[in-house]
């Protein structure tokens, strides 16, 4: 027979798990939503310059919004690629695109032979400046790591350069 003492010491533990994984949830969401504001400009479609504090995270993956405050005291503004006309920050310059992405598999594991299905799509994203001048050579990668470049020329729609893997039967 299970005494009233070992039932209120299992309880006792139980309580003190669950505590202790709600304390280690919470510094782990601390420690990943951390703000990092730098300074930073936002160019804005009238082609203002705004000048103040971006959270700026070293993006791995180009970022889908942009946060934005005049000063440390100021509130945030979250900007979408379409709201402005581009970032710059920490060396970074970021525009705002609609473009056409290229979504076919570049994982040896995911490629089908003698695949002929189209997989672009039209997507709204920063894409990341890589050599600005007579003609525009931007950037992006994706969440699932898959790297895209674009060229933009004076005249002319921005175009994705794509690369195309797939696999073909040999006879």
């Amino acid at each position: 027979m299970i005494s009233n003492i070992s039932i209120e010491k299992n309880n006792m533990r139980i309580k003190i798990r669950v505590l202790l994984s709600v304390v280690v949830l919470a510094f782990t969401h601390l420690a990943f939503s951390q703000k990092n504001f730098v300074p930073g400009v936002v160019e804005t479609l009238n082609n203002e310059k705004l000048t103040g504090l971006i959270d700026y995270k070293n993006w791995e993956v180009n970022p889908t919004t942009i946060s934005f405050k005049k000063d440390s005291a100021a509130p945030v503004i979250q900007y979408r690629p379409l709201d402005i006309k581009g970032v710059r920050v920490a060396n970074d310059y970021y525009v705002g695109k609609i473009v056409s992405v290229d979504r076919s598999p570049y994982r040896l594991e995911d490629l089908v032979y003698q695949d002929t299905k189209s997989y672009v799509g039209i997507d709204t994203v920063f894409l990341s400046a890589y050599v600005l001048g007579e003609a525009n050579l931007y950037y992006l990668k994706e969440k699932d790591q898959k790297v895209h470049f674009y060229l933009e020329k004076p005249g002319a729609e921005i175009t994705e350069l794509i690369y195309k893997m797939s696999l073909n039967k040999v006879d």
